[in-house]
């Protein structure tokens, strides 16, 4: 499978409007979801933390990631199987990625009756800490073979040149 660039985005070019509105939407599928777990428990109170919880199981995924660091950038790979670079938006900000995303089944026509399917559509939303500011200019993204993998250049003020002593602490 070919590489693909995941379209890379200042976090400040998201309209907090639709952003705000698209969290509004992903919790309001959170909250109905939980009350039809907690229908199905019988509307018996004391489980409701769980509903939710498990609410958010079935209608998101959180992949495996990992964030590394070198002298002079941040690299975050991220397993994403199911999901194409056009359904993926990665939004930075200097000190904070944040990723969304949703992977979808393709539905096949067969002639077969499924007898059970692990397969769905969900939803991706994860959100990075950085611990040094990055350049959201310089940011890359790519997709292959459902693996997302990003690059952020560190801002110069933070990367050293080589034999630069660190900066003494203030008092």
């Amino acid at each position: 499978m070919p590489t693909r660039e995941v379209q890379t985005i200042r976090a400040k070019q998201l309209e907090h409007k639709s952003f705000s509105s698209d969290v509004e939407k992903l919790v309001e599928s959170i909250r109905n979801r939980a009350h039809e777990l907690f229908e199905g428990r019988g509307l018996l109170d004391g489980g409701e933390l769980d509903d939710w919880f498990q609410a958010e199981r079935e209608l998101f995924f959180r992949p495996p990631s990992e964030l590394t660091e070198t002298e002079k950038e941040f690299h975050l790979k991220l397993a994403v199987p199911g999901c194409e670079a056009r359904q993926m938006t990665v939004a930075v900000e200097p000190g904070r990625l944040t990723i969304r995303g949703e992977a979808t089944r393709k539905e096949e026509k067969k002639e077969e009756k499924t007898i059970f399917s692990e397969f769905s559509e969900k939803k991706l939303f994860r959100r990075f800490d950085l611990a040094k500011p990055v350049n959201p200019d310089l940011v890359k993204a790519t997709l292959e073979d459902g693996m997302l993998m990003v690059t952020l250049p560190k801002t110069a003020a933070t990367v050293r040149t080589p034999g630069e002593k660190p900066m003494a602490a203030a008092a």
